[in-house]
């Protein structure tokens, strides 16, 4: 789809995920099944608010029109799959399990936080290289990381979580620097973030 992962585009898609199902299926119903198009726009047509299942209610028409067309042509993908299975979840118990983890992820893309770990790759103003864990990885290097935990614990835990899968929340000190390494960063793991300048 040409989009690059984001702490932005996780939390925008985890509270809605409707346009991102569409946005995909579009892309990847044109190159399996041309004819989509027409099939699901007729489905839209002739849906009435009784033909929606109970799990699915309050979903666009033509999520449910395309999850429809999708299954009665046997048609698999391994994303499709995945967001299947998370819009089948009735809406109500889908906000109880996501609702502790929204509050961490506006924490983590607001103000000056978010443009340090969610940075905007279009931003030629900004000068400050971008790096993610598995370059620092491949150079056995260490990441430190300045939480002012003292002044904003909170903000402080949702930075110190999400930048290193090892490190612990505590008031003091308000620090966390970890060597980074396969077993404690995780190859995979495309997390990036842009360096601050030393003063």
């Amino acid at each position: 789809m040409g989009l690059r992962p984001s702490y932005s585009f996780s939390h925008r898609y985890t509270a809605n995920m409707d346009p991102l199902f569409l946005d995909y299926c579009r892309q990847w119903l044109t190159a399996v099944a041309p004819d989509w198009e027409q099939d699901v726009a007729g489905r839209v047509s002739r849906m009435s608010d009784r033909d929606i299942p109970h799990s699915m209610k309050g979903r666009a028409k033509e999520v449910v029109a395309l999850i429809q067309f999708i299954r009665e042509r046997g048609l698999s993908d391994g994303v499709v799959d995945g967001l299947i299975s998370a819009i089948n979840y009735d809406r109500t118990y889908f906000d109880k399990i996501t609702a502790s983890l929204l509050p961490l992820m506006e924490k983590l893309i607001s103000g000056r936080i978010g443009e340090l770990i969610s940075p905007d790759y279009e931003d030629m103003a900004d000068t400050r290289p971008i790096f993610e864990w598995l370059d620092v990885i491949k150079r056995k290097g260490i990441v430190y990381v300045g939480l002012d935990a003292l002044s904003d614990f909170t903000v402080s835990a949702a930075v110190g979580t999400a930048s290193s899968p090892t490190w612990s929340p505590s008031p003091a000190p308000s620090t966390a620097s970890t060597r980074a390494s396969p077993r404690r960063c995780g190859i995979g793991r495309s997390r990036r973030f842009r360096s601050m300048p030393t003063r």
